[in-house]
């Protein structure tokens, strides 16, 4: 054993990268804020943010495509078990985090600290009719790095958290028109 935690100490985090797996980026992020931006530009107007995201649909879909592996994670993630579930609001928010999770572990990142990405649900309001959305929550060292001391204001991570928090929404709310080819058009838990 001390020899193997000796090869962890000097190849460090490097073991688990490979094609499949790569190392975390920040460059990450400036693509799912371009996969959004191609259909809810900074300045949009209302009748832009009305109508349909052709465009971000189609940017995440070649997306998908230069990444085959993920496809296949997150196709085996969403169909998993699905069709012996019986489906509340409970269990599809739990379904969506796995996928999340499959998601943002492709790209190497994990689910806590500096990185929250998560379902939400407003079922319970009697006020609002029941969706499900995605939230995220990014810490401004994932953007700059710790290198920065001076972080910016929520404005510097806010429009980064609204694109991921979009990607991965779409991820269920499209997942025909980005084209996971599922077992049936849409999850079944959707």
């Amino acid at each position: 054993m001390e020899a193997y935690y000796q090869h962890v100490i000097e190849q460090g985090p490097a073991l688990a990268y490979n094609d499949e797996q790569p190392r975390p980026d920040r460059a990450f992020f400036e693509v799912m804020r371009v996969i959004y931006a191609a259909s809810y530009p900074e300045d949009a107007t209302p009748w832009q943010l009305a109508h349909h995201p052709y465009a971000s649909l189609y940017l995440l879909r070649k997306y998908l495509a230069l990444h085959p592996a993920l496809r296949v994670a997150l196709k085996k993630a969403i169909e998993r078990r699905a069709s012996r579930m019986t489906w509340n609001p409970t269990m599809v928010m739990h379904k969506m985090q796995n996928v999340i999770n499959e998601f943002l572990r492709y790209h190497g990142f994990h689910n806590s600290g500096g990185l929250r990405a998560y379902p939400t649900s407003n079922y319970n309001r009697a006020d609002k009719a029941g969706d499900f959305k995605v939230a995220v929550s990014l810490h401004p060292e994932m953007l700059l790095g710790h290198e920065h001391k001076t972080y910016f204001a929520r404005d510097f991570t806010e429009p980064v958290e609204r694109a991921l928090a979009w990607v991965l929404w779409a991820l269920f709310a499209h997942s025909l028109d980005i084209e996971l080819e599922l077992k049936e058009e849409y999850p079944a838990f959707w």
